[in-house]
């Protein structure tokens, strides 16, 4: 859960990795997204207070661009999809 995260974040931070990618599950799905497919988010709105100490609730913590089009250039050539195809089973947006 979110304290886990944490307490690996803290961990990995003091190696100073230019960056990791932490995977997770979130608690629903929209009607247009089935079991399996991909959510990758702009930005992870925090309500689990885990760093509320840390960092103040409002401040959302963004994704670097660079990841994110990595990740979906990879999802896009291991899938062979793109355009809409593409977007049917990969979500970008903000995860709250």
């Amino acid at each position: 859960g979110p304290s886990n995260a944490k307490t690996i974040t803290d961990h990995i931070a003091v190696l100073r990795p230019h960056a990791w990618v932490m995977l997770g599950h979130f608690a629903g799905l929209r009607n247009t997204q089935a079991l399996g497919d991909y959510v990758l988010a702009h930005a992870y709105v925090r309500e689990d207070h885990v760093l509320d100490d840390d960092l103040p609730v409002w401040v959302p913590i963004p994704q670097l661009a660079e990841i994110q089009v990595a990740l979906q250039e990879a999802v896009a050539e291991v899938t062979g999809l793109s355009g809409y195809d593409l977007k049917r089973i990969m979500r970008t947006g903000t995860v709250a």
